[in-house]
């Protein structure tokens, strides 16, 4: 069986602690419970709390700080103290607190499996709380063991090009966003809202086929089959109307276009994902798709159809949701898309920020937020684009074109000419 502590080093350690300040000062970035021993818990909450009280530790003022707290014949009195002076001190201080913490991690996935084991029989306890359960402690087992402490000095090592955002995100194949966004950075939740027959689920599979020409994508949908996204990948590369492909009427170049179409998006880089119900099942999903595919962008259609767990309101569930792709894109390194509905209040002018329907913690989540709407003034097939928060603070103000019937959008500026203006079957 793999050892899961190593007690006389924990001792060995904490008596570093008094004969190296460096080492003490390593030392108080562990927890308590990286300690497995009852007793040597005690000595590092010592520890802790002569550094609250500003005093410098040392086997005087540990002693001390114990008989304080009540706990010195706790921890084996004058026996105790006896050994502890007269104890060997670690010369790997480092590598000796990674170890003890890789014990520490153990031990809770081992208490995890156990309280998984015994959850699984109490038929009370609803299967989705526990996935939640689960879920949360292994996020938070896991954000301790990348969480670290850097000095400035360290960073700044005189690498000009680490300022280059060159590899660390994709462009959404939109020229007019791209200038000013550059893309979408790797480690950041982008929301997309829009209110309903704007064309949220086409533009983000516009988007999807830009990035999918060279990079992994799982798009995964609440609220179409894959068929009917597979068709609408065939309606944007053969620009053949959606009436036509569903009413059969297809004359022999017709077909052959469509044949082509398929050929062509065969080749992208898309997986679709379908009958995840909860943001349980859905980071569930992602996880097993990126231990098989590295993933280079992540889109969800849509987030208000995202289930929550437990008997929390709604608002405080969508809160849940977005918190969790938030951190999952931070675990994966990868942009996660969130497509999400406004309010009907959205169509009264241009939508604001606090539009988004059930917003929960949505705002404060997102790295950015695109908005799309339309405006009365414009031509129908006009959709405007409006980057209601970046965390880099450009702004995005911009008009796209959107053929519904081929779920095309293209910006205005830099039009795509594979499309025919005359034909009256779309345009009217």
């Amino acid at each position: 069986m793999i050892s899961m502590t190593d007690l006389q080093l924990e001792f060995e350690l904490l008596v570093t602690a008094t004969a190296n300040r460096q080492a003490h000062d390593m030392i108080m970035e562990m927890e308590c419970s990286d300690f497995h021993n009852y007793n040597h818990q005690i000595i590092f909450e010592a520890y802790k709390k002569l550094a609250e009280d500003g005093e410098v530790a040392d086997s005087i003022t540990l002693r001390a700080k114990l008989i304080e707290m009540g706990k010195y014949d706790a921890v084996g009195g004058d026996k105790f103290y006896g050994e502890f002076v007269s104890s060997a001190t670690v010369v790997n201080v480092l590598g000796t607190i990674k170890r003890l913490q890789n014990y520490a991690q153990r031990r809770k996935l081992y208490l995890l499996a156990h309280n998984i084991a015994g959850d699984v029989k109490n038929k009370t306890i609803d299967i989705d709380e526990i996935i939640q359960g689960v879920n949360t402690e292994i996020v938070n087992i896991n954000s301790i063991r990348k969480s670290e402490t850097i000095s400035i000095a360290e960073l700044c090592d005189g690498d000009v090009d680490s300022y280059s955002a060159a590899g660390k995100f994709h462009k959404t194949g939109f020229p007019d966003i791209d200038d000013k966004i550059m893309g979408l950075f790797k480690g950041e939740l982008i929301i997309i809202g829009a209110r309903t027959t704007t064309g949220k689920t086409s533009f983000a599979l516009n988007i999807a086929k830009n990035i999918g020409t060279e990079n992994n994508v799982l798009f995964i949908s609440l609220e179409m089959s894959v068929n009917m996204l597979k068709m609408r990948l065939v309606q944007m590369e053969s620009k053949i109307d959606s009436y036509k492909m569903r009413s059969g009427k297809l004359d022999n170049s017709e077909r052959q276009m469509i044949l082509d179409a398929e050929k062509k998006i065969s080749n992208l880089k898309i997986k679709f994902a379908t009958g995840c119900e909860n943001i349980n099942h859905i980071v569930s999903r992602i996880r097993n798709y990126a231990n098989k595919d590295l993933p280079g962008i992540i889109i969800i259609d849509y987030l208000q159809m995202i289930k929550g767990v437990g008997n929390q309101n709604r608002y405080i569930q969508v809160g849940d949701i977005s918190r969790a792709l938030k951190l999952l894109s931070i675990e994966l390194d990868v942009p996660i898309i969130a497509l999400a509905q406004l309010n009907r209040a959205a169509e009264e002018g241009i939508p604001q920020l606090k539009d988004l329907r059930e917003s929960g913690n949505i705002e404060q989540d997102a790295d950015m937020i695109f908005l799309l709407f339309r405006k009365k003034e414009d031509d129908e097939n006009i959709i405007r684009f409006v980057c209601g928060k970046n965390r880099c603070g450009i702004v995005v103000d911009t008009k796209l074109k959107y053929i519904k019937q081929t779920q095309n959008f293209y910006c205005l500026s830099n039009q795509n000419d594979n499309y025919d203006n005359t034909r009256s079957d779309i345009f009217g």
